[in-house]
Order: structure tokens, then C-alpha cells, then sequence
């Protein structure tokens, strides 16, 4: 997977081994990265203050300083997921971690795009209240429907 524009390729590989492997201390990362512990260190600060990542309890073992393991912070990112079908739709929104935020659906006896659209941007609306959907420190989630439409028609017979 490709870094975002604005991403650090470096920050992103960080991001993406603690989305597949789970909370991982500091040194963890840095075998797991192939980026050297300084720049790790400093990465995982920068991470942190942004809200994208968050320190846990440190686990403690039979010497030395304990780790203290770093994870996705569960509000840095989010997705929405829509399925539509010829009789509804189901929205799921979920956060970084794979949690269900929020989940809407509609069933529909002949499909109507026109409802469907309606029913879509409602349910952003709702979606937005229970949540912001977007990440730390931002204003909130900026989506909207945005349909094709144009040619869509219900099938023979099933009006």
C-alpha cells in the first residue's frame, strides 16, 4: 500500500506495522521497519503528537527498563464502508483499529435512486452526530454523497 500524500513513507511503514502487528515497543518497530531506533524514536514522537499513535502501559520483564509499547490511537483514522444492493444498502463506519463505530442500513421494495440518495446522506448526518469520524484535531468528517445516478434504472419488471 502506498503512503497518503503529506505522509512521511517512513511514518507510514511505522502506521501500517502497528495496523498489522498490534502495539510493538519502540525497538519492535525498528527491527520490524528496518528504520534505524533514533529515527524510530523521533517518528513515534512525532506520531504521538499528531494523535495518530498512543503509549501504553509499559510491560514489564525480567530486567532493565520495561517497554512501553506504542499503538494506533483508535480515533487517528477512520473508513466508511457502503454496500448497496438492488433492495438497500448497509453503511459501516469503523476506526483504526477495525471497530464498529457506527452501522445504518435501508431495505427498499423497487429501488428508487432518488430515496437511496436521500437515505445515503441522512445517514452521514447521523454518522457525524454519534462521532467524529475524522482525524485528531480535525474539524470532522468532510464527506457527502456524491452519486452517479445518470443511467441507472430499475430493472424490467420490477417496478
Amino acid at each position: 500500500m502506498d503512503a497518503p500524500p503529506g505522509h512521511a513513507e517512513r511514518e507510514w511503514r511505522i502506521l501500517q506495522a502497528l495496523r498489522f502487528r498490534g502495539a510493538l515497543p519502540k525497538a519492535d518497530l525498528s527491527r520490524l521497519t528496518g528504520i534505524n531506533k533514533q529515527t524510530i524514536s523521533a517518528l513515534v514522537d512525532k506520531l504521538i503528537s499528531g494523535g495518530w499513535v498512543v503509549v501504553q502501559a509499559p510491560v514489564h520483564g525480567k530486567y532493565g527498563r520495561p517497554p512501553m509499547p506504542v499503538a494506533l490511537s483508535p480515533g487517528a483514522a477512520s473508513s466508511i464502508g457502503v454496500r448497496l444492493g438492488w433492495r438497500g444498502f448497509e453503511i459501516v463506519a469503523i476506526d483504526a483499529l477495525g471497530r464498529v463505530l457506527a452501522r445504518e442500513s435501508r431495505r427498499y421494495e423497487r429501488l428508487d435512486p432518488e430515496a437511496v440518495e436521500n437515505d445515503l446522506e441522512a445517514c452521514s448526518q447521523v454518522f457525524v452526530g454519534r462521532r467524529n469520524l475524522g482525524p485528531p484535531g480535525s474539524p470532522g468528517p468532510g464527506w457527502r454523497c456524491r452519486s452517479g445516478w445518470s443511467g441507472v434504472r430499475p430493472r424490467p419488471g420490477s417496478s
